[in-house]
């Protein structure tokens, strides 16, 4: 009975992929795997971490996916580790859906609690490879566009955090949610982007002016008052070291500017 009922969940979320993809709204990933949920066992933690995960994949070489998982993997084990809520939101491009893991929607906490500390580690391993295992079957299915759509990503932040929900039951008032966003930030992206760097040189002030353009002309805003934005850099691409520097300047703004409350953040282009 409990395989008939999660062979029909996954394939009812097979049918709203499906659904989704055909009006060019969200897709969600659907992997059977996901219904045996190993990631939930034990007590749920008096308090969860609330964490929006944006992945910007310009590239899908084997490579490039290994990179993104690399990134992704701490955020996952210390949502399983602590206990966490992660929603896990990925971009293709331009011209390509985007796409929300099965496992990591946002809707329940990711936590393993179990009184036998050797079972625990045990279990909290095979936890964390399970979720592994759908983010990169994820990433290995995600299509890529020839144009990188990471404007409009970090502009559907403020609608996707809301649907990372809150735990049921918690007493204690939740610390604000934090965005990741994973990006190599220098990939091509559509002609009239803001986030062009074509012609731009390698330079703070100039990686400051472009994150300015792109919130004065509204093609993004500011996350809500308290969430942080984290930029996080895989190598997805090969890229000039021009660029590359850029990049890191671009990063630093992005957090400076586009984070929901006053912070320090790194000079990743120095």
């Amino acid at each position: 009975m409990n395989a008939l009922r999660a062979a029909g969940a996954w394939l009812a979320l097979l049918a709203l992929s499906v659904l989704l993809t055909a009006c060019g709204g969200l897709s969600v990933s659907a992997h059977a795997h996901c219904e045996e949920k190993p990631y939930v066992a034990g007590d749920e933690p008096e308090s969860a971490r609330r964490t929006l995960l944006l992945v910007d994949l310009s590239s899908n070489r084997e490579a490039a996916r290994r990179a993104v998982a690399e990134a992704i993997r701490p955020t996952i084990a210390a949502a399983i580790e602590e206990g966490g809520v992660v929603r896990l939101v990925v971009s293709g491009g331009s011209g390509q859906p985007m796409q929300v893991s099965s496992c990591l929607d946002g809707k329940e906490v990711l936590h393993t609690d179990y009184k036998n500390a050797t079972r625990e580690h045990n279990e909290r391993d095979a936890a964390i490879t399970g979720v592994e295992g759908d983010v990169e079957a994820l990433l290995a299915e995600t299509k890529v566009g020839r144009r990188s759509d990471v404007t409009n990503l970090i502009a559907q932040a403020r609608d996707q955090l809301a649907e990372v929900e809150r735990p049921e039951g918690q007493e204690t008032k939740p610390d604000p949610p934090q965005v990741i966003l994973v990006s190599d930030l220098d990939s091509p992206v559509a002609r009239g982007d803001c986030m062009s760097l074509k012609g731009l040189p390698a330079s703070e002030p100039a990686a400051k002016a472009l994150v300015k353009r792109c919130i004065d002309l509204h093609q993004y805003r500011p996350l809500p008052r308290g969430v942080e934005l984290h930029v996080v850099r895989p190598e997805l691409t090969e890229a000039d070291s021009n660029a590359s520097r850029m990049s890191g300047f671009l990063a630093a703004s992005l957090c400076l500017r586009v984070s929901g409350r006053e912070r320090s953040c790194p000079n990743l282009g120095a």
